[in-house]
């Protein structure tokens, strides 16, 4: 009984361990900087639950910053993602990131002088739409 509980004390030791010794991408990567002027919290379409957020981050001199990590029984999980961003004003393409992505999608660095359109779509592990975001900053 005594080796069952070490061994299960360590096992979970080494599990801790390796979770605060090894960064996640999400750390460890690019990130965006500068003041975050929106956090958006994705839900899914199906199950109501959250599985990404949005930062927006102003960088100064008309410079920004957006990306997208998932959260919940989506994050670590290949699912495609689309994070697109649009002048609001001509539609040009000012940045995006489209894949299958484990973590996050973004950081998208884009320089503009008026207001921009945020686009996200997402699909589940079944390649079911589960996020289908639009949102307008200025």
């Amino acid at each position: 009984m005594a080796q069952k509980l070490t061994r299960a004390l360590l096992t979970l030791a080494l599990l801790v361990g390796a979770l605060i010794a090894a960064p996640t991408s999400a750390t460890a990567a690019e990130t965006c900087s500068g003041t975050r002027i929106a956090l958006i919290t994705h839900h899914s379409l199906n199950t109501g639950k959250v599985v990404a957020h949005t930062g927006v981050f102003d960088r100064g001199s008309n410079r920004f910053c957006v990306r997208t990590v998932k959260s919940g029984v989506l994050y670590g999980t290949p699912t495609s993602m689309s994070l697109i961003i649009y002048s609001a004003s001509s539609s040009t393409l000012l940045g995006r990131d489209v894949g299958r992505f484990y973590e996050y999608a973004g950081p998208l660095n884009f320089t503009t002088s008026s207001c921009f359109e945020v686009n996200l779509g997402m699909l589940n592990r079944a390649d079911e739409e589960t996020v289908n975001y639009r949102g307008t900053f200025c």
